[in-house]
């Protein structure tokens, strides 16, 4: 495991290239960056055995995690192929998860996935949350990449308190559940299986996120608890079979599809905009449900 720390801003770069990397934790990373430091890993193997003991974890304060042509597998509650408290890219990735999400995210970060192919088992593809006051600034990039969740309720992307902004690209969001994005007032607790509500932590804010996609071919729902709010737009002969619901309280969505992209909808669907640059809304395949 390669740890950087420093108390002052120097940036700290360490590379680890052809390396296998076993932890048995708990809380014991694969490679781990911290301090502002920058790590960065090809050809690793890693296998994380332990509880909260991530694959490729940045944290506090901001670490930078780079990962090329890797394979990861975490087995304990609370362990993701990725963890960011900063700046996250990972570029030919294949990754299990059996007790957490591909990517951990709390705060205002940015992570960048390109050719990866990950599975979680607990919670959702994606939890990128807020643990204190709620974050802008957070920003998520899949480009060719795969995501399976394997839970019956586990979302594709889950936010929480957080502002984000989501671009999909030529990807994939395979959920057991039937749900590709989630947005809620909620975050999540230390002991990193479950979400947390209002009784956990009272000083949260409802989630806002963005979402763009192009050149995918989507199944799935949005979901909003709480005040939350999703905007979701498709581009680029791009395809989505789906609704958009409200899970609990008020509920806000945004559409828009340009002429090249088309949305079957599977259920009634109410949003507050909705953009079709098809004027006849041809693109647009009801199955007897009602846009609203």
């Amino acid at each position: 495991m390669a740890q950087l720390s420093s108390t002052r801003m120097e940036r700290t770069v360490v590379e680890v290239n052809n390396s296998w990397l076993y932890s048995s934790g708990p809380v014991s990373h694969g490679l781990y960056a911290s301090g502002y430091g920058t790590i960065i890993g090809r050809n690793i193997q890693v296998y994380s055995g332990g509880k909260r003991s991530s694959s490729f974890s940045g944290d506090s304060p901001i670490g930078h995690v780079y990962v090329y042509d890797s394979i990861a597998h975490a087995a304990g509650v609370g362990s993701a192929i990725f963890y960011a408290l900063g700046d996250i890219y990972g570029e030919n990735v294949l990754g299990l998860s059996e007790m957490g999400p591909v990517v951990f995210s709390d705060g205002g970060n940015t992570i960048n996935l390109v050719d990866c192919d990950c599975t979680a088992g607990l919670l959702g593809g994606v939890a990128m949350f807020s643990d204190a006051e709620r974050q802008s600034g957070a920003t998520l990039s899949f480009t060719n990449t795969k995501f399976i969740t394997t839970g019956t309720e586990m979302p594709g992307l889950w936010f929480g308190n957080v502002i984000a902004d989501v671009t999909l690209s030529n990807s994939q969001l395979v959920t057991n559940s039937g749900i590709l994005v989630v947005a809620n007032y909620s975050a999540i607790t230390q002991s990193f299986d479950y979400y947390a509500g209002y009784s956990d932590n009272s000083n949260l804010l409802p989630a806002e996120v963005t979402v763009s996609v192009t050149e995918s071919d989507l199944t799935g729902d949005l979901v909003a608890y709480n005040g939350s709010y999703i905007s979701w737009s498709l581009g680029e002969y791009s395809s989505w079979k789906g609704a958009a619901y409200s899970g609990y309280g008020k509920a806000v969505f945004d559409v828009s599809l340009d002429a090249t992209s088309q949305w079957t909808l599977k259920r009634n669907t109410y949003v507050r905009n909705f953009t079709d640059s098809l004027s006849g809304l041809g693109n647009i395949e009801s199955q007897g449900h009602t846009l609203y």
